[in-house]
């Protein structure tokens, strides 16, 4: 039997996937599914897609196309949410540092090249006229490298999603100096091209499952909003903020002018060389058809 090896980040995101293995381990058991934890981000689950070490991933819109325009063999099957993801822009605590003029010529930490974290300051330098290069990223691996980076020096700024980084803003050791919103939906899913190939059914029933989870607790943020906090050592109010305005892909929205978007400006800032974006969509693209939403 196959098995199918899942990963994504661990935060809050991603409750829709531990609530499928939790209410419905028959999925998980049927199709020998394993979940696994990639706090490196979104750069670590392409390496992990390319090397074969995971069948299924969710992960960023910018690093997969990134990926896939960069030759991985996956394609996105569905976008994950709807919803753009929101950057905070972070310094150590009373840094001083004023955003956005004062970034110009700072050191960002930076989880691997080709992240989020990389990727979305080239983003935000160009919403502000900001001049940036590799040679201003630390590459610090996950949230405690940046964390590290930020307090001895080696970098000055660190984009992560606001939420995640909210405990350590409530405790004074960040402070978050502005925000860079995604301009297109935060998460696809990803599947390596052999596993879409020969296990395009299961895959379809795997994904529904998760979605149906997704809704439910988009339709009880009574029992929802605490859980998730509570897992994600998170502020009740700002969770309540957070789950407000995130919007898993429940009905399966095929959103082919978000990627084009994406590949705009991704072409556009010199991140990827790729052709015209209405040529790249069926190298980077094979939407899993669900089983049950018309």
């Amino acid at each position: 039997m196959f098995t199918f090896n899942v990963g994504g980040v661990p935060e809050h995101f991603n409750t829709p996937w531990k609530l499928t293995a939790e209410k419905n381990p028959d999925i998980f058991n049927r199709y020998q599914l394993k979940w696994v934890d990639y706090p490196g981000g979104t750069g670590d689950l392409l390496n992990a897609l390319d090397s074969g070490a995971l069948d299924i991933a969710v992960l960023l819109t910018e690093g997969a196309v990134k990926g896939i325009t960069s030759g991985l063999h996956s394609k996105i099957v569905r976008f994950y949410v709807n919803s753009p993801l929101r950057w905070g822009i972070h310094t150590k605590k009373d840094a001083g540092i004023e955003f956005p003029r004062g970034m110009q010529g700072r050191k960002y930490a930076v989880s691997r090249l080709n992240s989020g974290s990389h990727l979305m300051s080239f983003v935000n330098a160009e919403n502000h006229n900001l001049k940036i290069d590799d040679r201003d990223f630390e590459i610090v691996g996950n949230i405690n490298g940046a964390r590290e980076a930020l307090k001895s020096g080696a970098a000055d700024l660190f984009l992560w999603e606001r939420y995640t980084t909210e405990p350590y803003v409530q405790i004074g050791e960040f402070d978050r100096i502005g925000e860079c919103p995604t301009p297109w939906p935060g998460f696809v899913v990803a599947a390596r091209d052999e596993v879409i190939e020969r296990h395009e059914v299961e895959l379809s029933e795997i994904l529904d499952d998760v979605f149906l989870r997704a809704a439910q607790l988009k339709g009880n943020p009574g029992f929802a909003v605490p859980l998730i906090a509570r897992q994600f050592n998170l502020d009740i109010n700002r969770t309540t903020e957070w789950f407000n305005a995130v919007e898993w892909n429940t009905k399966n929205i095929e959103n082919d002018q978000a990627l084009l978007k994406t590949l705009e400006v991704l072409r556009r800032l010199g991140i990827i060389q790729s052709q015209p974006a209405a040529n790249e969509l069926n190298r980077i693209r094979h939407y899993v058809k669900s089983l049950h939403c018309a």
